[in-house]
């Protein structure tokens, strides 16, 4: 369990009255009254609530009003003095300060109804990076209406949590990471995310993220199609927030999302170079030279009308795509055993019909080279002095060499 750490900015009120004392409320209930909306807060929570107390004051504020509040709150608050000038370097500094005395999983209770003239970007920017790189909690984002009569102390955090399902759509199209989406629909309640944290749509795109780092390449296209139209069942009553997330989601997967027949047809490596493309992006690397791999061995069994990828025959046809690939790289010099001679003398008509055509030359230009960097990957580079350098090239490389061979078997003009 984190502290309980309250953040607030004293200013120095109004310049003939300073501050006026006013019966405040929180939640409808009214609070006893004072000058200070900090110490209103701090009553609502009771007198051992709070870890620790940290006021932003200036210079004039705090000669003026610091130890009147520090007294009304039983001396629990510590200041932190920042610049009256509005200069950004100027500011750096209380910045800083604030993020020094924060600890990781703290709970944060802000209040930022007297923020001096740009204090509330700090604030904004601190609650923020706080919640990104400390882990904090905001329980609480107060600013008062004194203009109302029973002067109402608002909470507003459910906007900076926005901020926190913002991050988490990035992560899940980024990096291919559901896990903070997953734990924002468990924790996180915000009026107007009800549709993005959604159970279902959350656990079927965890399923997808699965999906892409196991590499599970046959079943890409069917769980991406389940995760699109769980957005699709929410777009029509979801909030305008929620569509511009699930618009960022959609454009990144719905190139995985084709529906297939099941056979290595055109849509079938349309939907696999979408893959392996998603994977480099994700710089998940080793991933995308295990599916190019598996989809050069694929081209070897585009002959076979007769089977698909998605049933126990053709599943028994994969010994195809092995033979295939070892054609590439070493027929007519390798001896294949009698059963694999066998697929060889099946595969020698489809063979020639890619060499006639120049794509046997261009598969065999970079095959070998890509294999073994897979297959480095694969050892865990124990046989290699190391991983090489420039592999997010050479993912490049072989992507697009792979990319044209496909739009050239299927004779499609469009651009890889």
């Amino acid at each position: 369990m984190g502290r309980n750490v309250f953040l607030s900015f004293l200013g120095v009120g109004k310049p003939k009255t300073g501050y006026e004392e006013f019966e405040y409320s929180i939640n409808g209930k009214n609070l006893p009254k004072t000058k200070f909306v900090q110490k209103a807060e701090y009553d609502y929570y009771g007198d051992n609530f709070f870890d620790r107390i940290i006021i932003l004051v200036t210079k004039s504020s705090k000669e003026k009003y610091f130890e009147e509040l520090n007294k009304e709150m039983n001396y629990m608050a510590e200041s932190i003095e920042i610049s009256e000038d509005l200069n950004p370097e100027s500011q750096w500094p209380g910045f800083e300060e604030i993020l020094k005395l924060i600890e990781p999983e703290d709970n944060i209770y802000i209040d930022m109804t007297h923020g001096f003239r740009s204090t509330p970007i700090m604030f904004s920017v601190a609650i923020n990076f706080l919640q990104q790189i400390k882990d904090v909690e905001i329980k609480a984002v107060y600013y008062a209406d004194i203009y109302k009569e029973n002067k109402p102390i608002v909470d507003f955090k459910d906007f900076f949590i926005l901020n926190k399902w913002a991050d988490a759509v990035s992560r899940l199209v980024e990096n291919a990471d559901a896990n903070k989406l997953m734990e924002l629909g468990k924790t996180e309640h915000h009026f107007n995310i009800a549709d993005l944290k959604d159970n279902k749509l959350i656990e079927s795109f965890d399923k997808l993220t699965d999906t892409i780092k196991n590499v599970d390449a046959n079943n890409i296209a069917k769980i991406a199609s389940e995760a699109l139209q769980q957005i699709d069942n929410k777009k029509k009553n979801s909030s305008i927030v929620e569509n511009i997330l699930f618009d960022i989601m959609n454009r990144k997967f719905s190139p995985l999302s084709k529906p297939l027949s099941g056979k290595y047809d055109a849509d079938y490596f349309e939907v696999q170079l979408s893959f392996i493309k998603l994977l480099i992006d994700h710089k998940l690397f080793m991933q995308a030279f295990t599916v190019m791999r598996e989809c050069i061995g694929s081209i070897g069994l585009i002959f076979r009308e007769d089977i698909k990828y998605s049933n126990s025959k053709g599943r028994d046809a994969r010994r195809y795509a092995e033979v295939f690939i070892n054609m590439l790289q070493f027929y007519p010099n390798l001896k294949f055993n009698e059963e694999d001679n066998k697929i060889l003398d099946k595969l020698k008509p489809w063979y020639e019909e890619l060499k006639s055509k120049g794509i046997e030359k261009d598969l065999t230009s970079f095959v070998k080279e890509m294999i073994a960097l897979r297959n480095g990957f694969d050892h865990a580079w124990t046989s290699k002095s190391g991983m090489k350098d420039n592999i997010a090239e050479d993912a490049v490389k072989f992507y697009d060499k792979l990319c044209n061979v496909v739009k050239k078997i299927f004779n499609t003009t469009e651009k890889c």
